[in-house]
């Protein structure tokens, strides 16, 4: 009977040993600074994820401004209209975007009705306007954004918009953020908790800003950099044109380059002229290219123990932007 009242003891004694390390016990070899107060206290807070009503932290509401991103995507198609345009000999007199309430379009201004058939049809060929039904009016063609494009879009915006926040926020390293659709699918809202993060200004500054990749070939007029802006312009009439472009152009040295600049040293800015519209840009990409603008509401949650802080708002700037 003693013996296995003993081994129970043992049993016992060895399961809380263990539960007690699960809980206080660093999640790799521990060291001697792990079993002071502060050590505990650490690692308490590494196994122990705490969500918003015990730990406290921010919480947001994201709305994902479509219609700014639809507007940048029917502004990039009239870019590549306009370069497609002008290799139709005159034809075309000006191609713009319109926009109204929930309506997106373009308008090409032709000089000649009648090549406008011939004209709308080069054109299609050259840019996908998939998205747009055309109609003629008199001497112009009009391509509007239909109703079943501006909801796929819309969608795909928040979804990427969703994968954005998703990796910015996790670059940061929150434990266990919630990132999640947020309200109805008309509301385009996202929602993200942060448990712990008790400055949400920060991960405001975080979420803002464009991230987006364009490969433009370099006009060489016998000198491929220029030192200022105006020199560039200088090169090409004086001012920038459809298909034209000044961009600023810093050299960056590689790691392994033998003879590299002092990393210290100022990189000298220099001014190239490109071919406009890009060779490659976002919306060539099968998910939509231009991050999309966001706005948010946010709530700094406080501990029990804290008194409660009161909602804020603000607009954020796009694109990607959060408030």
């Amino acid at each position: 009977m003693k013996k296995n009242l003993l081994q129970r003891v043992i049993i016992i004694a060895v399961v809380t040993l263990l539960a007690l390390w699960a809980v206080v016990g660093p999640r790799r070899w521990p060291k001697a600074s792990d079993f002071t107060l502060a050590g505990l206290n650490n690692t308490l807070r590494e196994n122990i994820h705490l969500g918003l009503d015990l730990r406290g932290g921010s919480h947001l509401v994201i709305r994902v401004k479509v219609e700014e991103y639809l507007k940048k995507l029917t502004e990039n198609a009239v870019s590549t209209l306009q370069g497609a345009a002008a290799e139709q000999a005159g034809a075309v007199k000006e191609v713009r975007p319109e926009f109204q309430p929930d309506a997106y379009r373009i308008v090409a201004e032709l000089n000649d009705a009648g090549r406008l058939s011939q004209v709308r049809d080069a054109l299609a060929q050259k840019v996908d306007l998939s998205a747009y039904d055309a109609r003629a009016e008199g001497n112009r063609i009009v391509w509007e954004m239909t109703s079943p494009a501006k909801g796929e879009l819309s969608r795909q915006a928040v979804e990427q918009a969703l994968t954005i926040i998703d990796a910015r926020v996790n670059a940061v390293g929150v434990a266990e953020p919630t990132i999640q659709r947020h309200g109805s699918d008309a509301s385009h809202q996202i929602l993200l908790q942060m448990p712990g993060i008790q400055d949400p200004e920060r991960v405001k500054k975080m979420l803002v800003g464009e991230s987006r990749l364009e490969l433009v070939h370099v006009v060489n007029s016998g000198q491929s950099y220029y030192p200022t802006r105006e020199a560039a312009l200088a090169s090409i009439g004086g001012a920038e044109t459809p298909s034209r472009r000044v961009l600023a152009y810093v050299e960056r040295d590689e790691p392994t380059t033998a003879g590299a600049r002092d990393p210290g040293a100022p990189t000298p800015t220099q001014w190239a002229v490109v071919e406009w519209p890009p060779i490659i840009q976002g919306s060539d990409r099968a998910a939509p290219a231009p991050s999309p603008a966001t706005s948010a509401r946010t709530t700094r949650s406080a501990s029990r123990s804290s008194p409660r802080v009161p909602r804020s708002s603000a607009a954020g700037r796009a694109p990607t932007s959060a408030s």
